[in-house]
């Protein structure tokens, strides 16, 4: 077999070694040296094209398919994986009034089924402090059913604004009407910082 590289001479006597062991004749590596002059039998090149075809019919019909699975498994979001959005309702706001009183241009509507998920876990959080003394207090006002949000109120004594944190609120079902309300404890001024609804889902 003349004309033949050696690169390409190595790679035929490896593949005609795997052939022979296929076939249960653990012979020695068979490999073809240019400067001999060594002849492949017809039968042997037959053989040989077989064996070749045989390997190359068994890899993967597509490496592209393999790839892209792999490139989906990556970028695939778990079950548990949670996204959180705020919903601004308040701006800052001050005041004196011992009585509950609705935050000027406060509000925002929520609709928790519809905008996020029915199983969102809901919370709200003010920015707080008093201005010499006493304790100023806010709450969630549905102003859609007329009715104070249960468990929304928050206080504060601090003299510097601090958020406050509610624990998970149950909204009622609907696109509802969501402010503020806030008074002071005994008449001092007392300031509301912002507040915001969060809603993890």
């Amino acid at each position: 077999m003349h004309g033949l590289t050696l690169a390409a001479i190595v790679f035929l006597g490896f593949i005609f070694f795997e052939y022979s062991n296929s076939q249960n004749n653990l012979q020695a590596p068979v490999v073809y040296d240019s400067n001999k002059n060594q002849e492949v039998t017809q039968q042997e090149l037959s053989n040989l094209r077989a064996y070749v075809d045989q390997k190359f019919a068994d890899l993967p019909e597509s490496s592209d398919k393999i790839v892209t699975e792999k490139i989906v498994e990556k970028v695939s979001v778990g079950e548990d994986k949670k996204q959180t959005s705020y919903i601004p309702i308040a701006q800052a706001f001050e005041t004196r009034s011992t009585d509950w009183i609705t935050v000027s241009d406060s509000g925002a509507y929520v609709d928790i089924a519809n905008d996020f998920d029915k199983d969102a876990y809901v919370t709200w959080e003010a920015n707080l402090k008093v201005g010499s003394g006493g304790e100023v207090y806010v709450r969630l006002w549905d102003d859609t059913n007329k009715i104070v949000v249960n468990s929304s109120e928050l206080s504060s004594a601090a003299t510097q604004y601090e958020y406050k944190y509610s624990s998970q609120l149950a909204l009622w079902r609907g696109n509802n009407l969501y402010k503020v309300q806030i008074k002071s404890k005994d008449s001092n001024l007392m300031y509301l910082g912002g507040a915001k609804i969060k809603v993890v889902y």
